[in-house]
């Protein structure tokens, strides 16, 4: 296990790099420095913009994390691996159902919210031997904006972990399944300006939910499918609302403030103000020594 210190610097770091260095900072970088097993440590913890393969004749998908073994990457719409090699470990049938029905749902949500260049991919993986030890779902979307009201080659991410646990209710005559869904989304997302090809941000929000349900069995697809939807869905358009207001117009209002701008040839006399306004809140909370220049000049 890697020394914790290491692991949190390179943390850390990463939330300083732009979204689209953070690969080539876990690849290259960060190989010189930490071993193999820390830096699969590293993958789990920070996230990385997602990429699309179009290797599946039946459709392109994400690949992560989630859906690789070894060098390929699994699709799941044909549910085969890219590139095609023998030897990879396969969902079990009543899982794979659900993964299907789950792709089958995220990509009418996906076109519905992000639009037709959108694309998503959905991946179940098992917990334990059962599957009353629950299971795992990764619901992930790569929404690339080319070129739209003056920004280019930007994008915004989302990443969604959800873990399923199954806990058993007894009362004096009945027993039933509680289905828990936890859930970590984190989205990134990347703009650059078209007219000014060196400005642009990035970033990344995230945050934990959790929700339940009670299924009528522990495959109760329609049950968990409506579930994942509703939780995925919610913890999206949380942080959706999260980038817009506190995000982008924090920053639209901090610019503003900072402007001293000429409008058709007379100053802008508002932002002048906010200016003066603001330097004198700070002169104040600043101690200052004043010197008598007059005597200084004497002595």
């Amino acid at each position: 296990m890697e020394h914790s210190n290491t692991i949190d610097l390179c943390v850390k770091t990463s939330k300083l790099l732009p979204t689209k260095k953070i690969p080539e900072f876990l690849n290259n970088i960060v190989s010189d420095f930490i071993t193999q097993e820390g830096k699969k440590e590293l993958h789990k913890i920070i996230a990385s913009p997602l990429c699309i393969n179009t290797s599946d004749s039946i459709g392109s998908f994400i690949t992560s994390e989630f859906n690789h073994d070894g060098d390929s990457y699994r699709s799941p719409w044909s549910n085969e691996y890219f590139p095609t090699t023998e030897g990879h470990k396969l969902l079990p049938n009543e899982l794979r159902e659900l993964e299907v029905r789950l792709n089958k749902l995220v990509k009418l949500y996906t076109k519905l919210y992000y639009g037709e260049q959108a694309i998503s991919s959905t991946y179940i993986w098992e917990q334990g031997d059962a599957i009353s030890s629950g299971f795992n779902c990764a619901v992930l979307i790569k929404n690339n904006i080319d070129k739209k009201k003056g920004i280019i080659n930007s994008s915004l991410d989302s990443i969604n972990v959800i873990n399923v646990k199954f806990i058993k209710e007894r009362d004096k005559t009945t027993e039933r399944i509680k289905a828990v869904y936890k859930i970590y989304t984190t989205m990134l997302y990347e703009v650059n300006f078209g007219k000014f090809a060196d400005c642009g941000f990035s970033g990344n929000v995230s945050k934990l939910g959790e929700e339940s349900a009670y299924p009528s069995t522990y495959l109760d697809y329609d049950t968990h499918c409506e579930n994942i939807g509703k939780i995925v869905e919610n913890m999206e358009n949380y942080l959706r609302s999260s980038l817009d207001e506190i995000y982008m117009k924090k920053t639209d209002e901090i610019i503003a403030k900072m402007r001293n701008t000429f409008i058709i040839g007379r100053q802008n006399n508002i932002q002048r103000e906010n200016l003066k306004s603001f330097f004198n809140e700070f002169e104040k909370k600043v101690p200052s020594k004043k010197i008598d220049m007059e005597e200084d000049i004497l002595n």
